[in-house]
């Protein structure tokens, strides 16, 4: 019998466009679509996208949150600031401080339950503040390469060209409200976009059709390697 898994909302569009599709870490994930080279190229050059909703993400929301993640060992970030934690003796994740009250956390798909019960336990009675394994509620489409930033600008309403890199913001995105992340990338920009589950195939379907004149890609796992230096959902893409 063969191992369930779970698919993202944007699953039936990866077919539309013959993606090439294997099963990792419980999800049904995007190795590649029909060219490669052009995967690549679009990340270098112009807008690549991919489905990234196997990211792990848990939020922790209460005033106590940064007391939570400083225990944890966590670098915490001000509002609107994200911070990496990449140790020898830690899950390597990725703090997004979306309010001085709420936090996000991503890490890669393989650590998501440690990481979650890490977080679980570091909650003592007396915090006021309550950990909950989001991955499954939002979707996630990473965009990288030099043109997402002014795709972006045409999607939303965001001063995107304000936001540096590791800042994050919540807006509007193609008229789904949505949490932006920056990051570095090789290749440039990088950005994170996080929607409710219920709007994934509809905000990643416009954003390729507003794409279209960046010459924007899908691009999945193997391409990811190239343009970020690192597995397909390690925290570094987010």
């Amino acid at each position: 019998m063969s191992e369930p898994y779970r698919l993202t909302p944007m699953h039936h569009s990866h077919l539309e466009h013959r993606a090439r599709m294997s099963v990792r870490d419980g999800w049904m994930q995007v190795l590649n679509y029909e060219d490669p080279e052009a995967e690549i190229n679009a990340g270098r050059y112009a807008v690549g996208i991919q489905d990234a909703t196997p990211l792990s993400k848990i939020d922790i929301q209460g005033k106590d949150c940064g007391t939570i993640l400083r225990d944890l060992g966590f670098e915490v970030p001000e509002p609107g600031r994200c911070a990496p934690l990449i140790h020898e003796h830690s899950i390597p994740s990725y703090v997004a401080r979306i309010t001085s009250d709420r936090c996000m956390v991503f890490t890669s798909p393989e650590k998501r339950e440690q990481l979650y019960q890490r977080l679980l336990e570091a909650t003592r009675p007396g915090h006021c503040a309550h950990v909950t394994d989001v991955t499954s509620v939002y979707a996630a489409v990473h965009l990288i390469g030099p043109e997402t930033t002014q795709l972006l600008k045409e999607l939303g309403t965001a001063p995107v060209d304000n936001i540096g890199v590791n800042g994050c913001v919540q807006t509007p995105t193609c008229r789904v409200w949505s949490l932006l992340i920056r990051r570095q990338a090789l290749q440039g920009s990088a950005w994170l976009v996080l929607v409710s589950r219920d709007y994934g195939a509809y905000v990643w379907d416009s954003i390729i059709a507003a794409g279209r004149k960046h010459q924007i890609q899908p691009f999945g796992a193997s391409a990811a390697k190239v343009l970020t230096g690192m597995g397909a959902f390690d925290v570094a893409i987010v």
